[in-house]
């Protein structure tokens, strides 16, 4: 099913372009702005944790969990784990990704009908396989 250009799932890296203060990259930071005043971000639950334990000190923490409150967790299934699996014996053959935590992404972003939005090389060799990745939040895959 093609993947939704309005739903975006942004990958760890997108989190870290936006909120790294040494090395600002404003397309990346527009972008994301976007994204949140429309709505259209997704967030998995174990992005929350991982970025909020980047935080410098108790201040920028509160801030920051006061920010992602208004974006609720998606929450992982077991259908979504049987997806992934499926996708890994789909794969596996053809010499595709493999690896448990982009499959159970990939499979919670084709629930969602979302894109994966990343910049990481690893993420879009994933997409001549299928996955639903976009390297811009403001183009579709």
């Amino acid at each position: 099913m093609a993947a939704n250009t309005w739903l975006v799932i942004p990958d760890l890296d997108i989190y870290q372009t936006v909120f790294d203060r040494r090395e600002i990259n404003g397309t990346v930071v527009s972008q994301f702005q976007d994204v949140v005043k429309q709505r259209r971000l997704l967030m998995v639950g174990w992005i929350r944790p991982q970025f909020l334990a980047r935080t410098t000190d108790d201040r920028n923490r509160s801030l920051l969990q006061r920010g992602l409150s208004g974006f609720v967790d998606m929450h992982i299934t077991t259908d979504d784990h049987i997806a992934a699996a499926t996708l890994s014996h789909k794969l596996r053959p053809m010499g595709g990704p493999t690896g448990p935590f982009a499959l159970l992404l990939w499979a919670v972003a084709e629930r969602f009908q979302a894109s994966i939005w990343s910049r990481d090389r690893d993420w879009h060799r994933y997409r001549s396989f299928g996955c639903p990745v976009i390297t811009s939040a403001s183009v579709g895959p």
